[in-house]
């Protein structure tokens, strides 16, 4: 995973286990993790620390989660990891804003691929922004 300046990844798992090993696979690759356990930390957490992308188990009403999020901030970059097969609840995740949704158990690998997507979606999404404004700024 490539790392551009002050990236940081919200970790949101009531499992301490699944948390930490998340957050710990994040770190590893260079990236800042900020570890959470339910919904209203997520969402505190998140203004708070300035976060890039949102790595988000099923296991914390992800939907709702990523509805809140959304809401918040509509450029939020959202990875559900989702230990259900059903296509119903991916589509529903997608539906609600997920960036993208990643089985369970997710491996370094797998979740070192989604999250540089991620960021990357993030950088554009910012930079387009910036541009956006620059426009707006010319124009007026």
């Amino acid at each position: 995973m490539s790392r551009g300046p002050n990236e940081t990844i919200l970790v949101v798992s009531h499992l301490d286990a699944e948390r930490d090993r998340y957050a710990g696979m994040l770190t590893k690759s260079g990236h800042r993790a900020v570890a959470v356990a339910d919904v209203a930390e997520a969402v505190s957490a998140y203004e708070r620390e300035h976060t890039d992308v949102a790595l988000v188990d099923s296991d914390v009403s992800a939907e709702e989660l990523t509805r809140r999020l959304k809401e918040f901030d509509s450029d939020a970059v959202v990875v559900v990891v989702c230990g259900s097969t059903a296509v119903e609840d991916a589509v529903a995740l997608m539906k609600a804003g997920a960036f993208h949704v990643l089985g369970k158990p997710a491996n370094a690998e797998q979740l070192g691929v989604v999250v540089s997507k991620a960021l990357e979606h993030r950088r554009l999404s910012r930079g387009n922004a910036d541009l956006k404004n620059q426009l707006d700024i010319s124009e007026k």
